[in-house]
C-alpha cells in the first residue's frame, strides 16, 4: 500500500497555517476594504461621482490596491507553501524583485540600488515564497518613503545588498525612511502588528512564516533610536 504524502501531520499543519492565513487575510483586510469599494460603487450607481474629491478617489484606489496585494501574498503562500525546496539564485531572484517594484519606487520618487558580491548565492528555497518575502519587504520600504521621506533632506533611497555568510546567504534590504516606530518594533513580525494606516499588518508575519517553512530567517537589525529600515533574510546555500 502507498502512502499518502498530503496525509503527513506536518503538511497537514502546513496546510491549515497557509488556510488559516488566507482566511484572516480575507476577514481583516477584506471586510473593510470591500465596504470602500462599495460605497464608491454606489456613488457611481447615484450618478454622484462629481461630488467624490481627489482624495477620496485616490483613498479608494488605494484601499483596493493594499487588498489586492495583501490577498496575494495570502494567495501565493498557499499555492506555494508546500512547494519542494530546490535550488534558488538569490542574485537573480533580487534582480527580478527589483524590476519587479521599479516602476511603483519611481512613482515614489525612490531610487532602488542593489550590491551582490562574490559568492555563491544558489540557496535552498521555494521560489513563490522567496518572492512573496522579497516583494513585500520591498513594497514596505517604498510605501514608507512616501509617506515621510528622508527628515535630513536627502533622496529618497532603498540599498538591496546579497551576500554569501559560512554556509548561510545573507540579504539586506535597507532603506533611509522614518523606520519602525518604537512601539512596534519588539511585536514587529507578528499578525496584525502594523505602523500604517489601513494595512492588515500581516505581511511581515507571511514573510517570517515563508522564511521560516523555507528554513531560513527575517530579522530587523536597525538600532533604537535610529533612522531608517534594515532587513536581513538568511537562507542556507544549497549544497550539491
Amino acid at each position: 500500500m502507498t502512502s499518502d504524502p498530503a496525509a503527513d501531520p506536518a503538511s497537514a499543519r502546513q496546510r491549515l497555517a497557509a488556510v488559516a492565513a488566507m482566511s484572516a487575510l480575507v476577514v481583516h483586510s477584506g471586510r473593510n476594504r470591500l465596504t470602500v469599494a462599495r460605497t464608491a460603487l454606489e456613488l457611481l450607481q447615484a450618478r454622484m461621482e462629481a461630488d467624490l474629491t481627489d482624495e477620496q478617489r485616490a483613498s479608494f484606489l488605494q484601499q483596493l490596491d493594499l487588498f489586492l496585494h495583501e490577498f496575494n501574498l495570502g494567495a501565493e503562500l498557499v499555492r506555494c507553501h508546500a512547494s519542494t525546496p530546490e535550488a534558488v539564485s538569490i542574485r537573480q531572484a533580487a534582480t527580478d524583485a527589483l524590476e519587479t517594484m521599479r516602476a511603483s519606487a519611481q512613482r515614489a520618487g525612490v531610487a532602488l540600488t542593489s550590491e551582490y558580491s562574490d559568492g555563491p548565492d544558489r540557496v535552498k528555497a521555494a521560489p513563490g515564497l522567496v518572492r512573496v518575502t522579497l516583494l513585500n519587504v520591498l513594497r514596505n520600504a517604498i510605501e514608507a518613503l512616501a509617506g515621510s521621506p528622508p527628515a535630513d533632506g536627502a533622496p529618497a533611497r532603498i540599498h538591496l545588498r546579497v551576500a554569501a555568510a559560512g554556509p548561510r546567504c545573507q540579504l539586506e534590504v535597507a532603506d533611509n525612511g522614518p523606520g519602525v516606530p518604537e512601539e512596534i518594533r519588539d511585536r514587529l513580525f507578528r499578525d496584525f502588528v502594523t505602523g500604517k494606516s489601513g494595512s492588515a499588518g500581516l505581511g511581515l508575519s507571511i514573510c517570517r512564516d515563508a522564511m521560516t517553512v523555507m528554513g531560513g530567517s527575517i530579522a530587523h537589525l536597525t538600532p533604537r533610536g535610529k533612522p531608517g529600515a534594515r532587513f536581513r533574510l538568511e537562507f542556507d546555500l544549497w549544497r550539491d
